[in-house]
């Protein structure tokens, strides 16, 4: 059937709602929520089919195509950080997105991005950690870990950085070479944790 570019409200061009005509164009509502002005014969003729949102994630559907890695453990990794913290559907958003956890823009638009931070999964016994347990996802606080590693890092961990170094209280104690309750008592004792590094360096050489 024949389609009058004259009246075309409320007519539906692929993901473009026809709104209003204006001074020879028409106002178009995207499916996206981005408003446009098209010409009444590029809505006719199918030359736009949306505000440009379509071919942007085409591009981005090109990308992770041409990438290859498709089915690897690290996309797959990817793929799983950017639906539990972006994506209300997904079983686990939860425990991640609606308790403001969230994956860097840089990463979540793009693998390649993640891909070149993180390199490859060292082993099947690894997967992506946050650091901080509230903190987001991004190159500062990710890294890869075993499930042991991952242990360590909960939310009763309690972390302390001396000279740039940070770890955690148990972490501290084997490079001390004592039992993690010798920190606790010096940090009741309302000692700085500088004052128990030394303390417990300084033991250390004399022994």
């Amino acid at each position: 059937m024949k389609v009058n570019r004259y009246e075309l409200a409320g007519q539906k061009f692929g993901r473009l709602l026809a709104v209003e005509k204006e001074k020879g164009f028409w106002r178009c509502q995207c499916d996206c929520g981005k408003s446009i002005r098209v010409a009444s014969y590029d809505l006719v003729s199918g030359r736009y089919k949306s505000c440009g949102c379509k071919h942007a994630e085409d591009t981005k559907a090109g990308m992770r195509y041409r990438h290859g890695m498709s089915h690897t453990k690290e996309h797959r990794a990817w793929a799983k950080i950017r639906e539990r913290c972006h994506n209300p559907k997904d079983k686990n958003f939860n425990k991640y997105g609606a308790k403001g956890i969230s994956v860097c823009q840089t990463w979540r638009e793009s693998f390649e991005a993640f891909f070149e931070d993180m390199g490859p999964c060292p082993s099947p016994q690894h997967s992506i950690d946050r650091i901080e347990n509230s903190g987001n996802y991004d190159l500062g606080n990710c890294r890869w870990a075993t499930k042991k590693e991952q242990a360590i890092n909960r939310y009763r961990t309690i972390w302390f950085e001396y000279q740039g170094t940070r770890l955690c209280q148990k972490d501290w104690a084997r490079r001390f070479g004592v039992a993690s309750d010798a920190i606790t008592y010096w940090i009741k004792k309302g000692k700085s944790f500088d004052f128990i590094v030394e303390h417990f360096e300084n033991r250390k050489q004399k022994d």
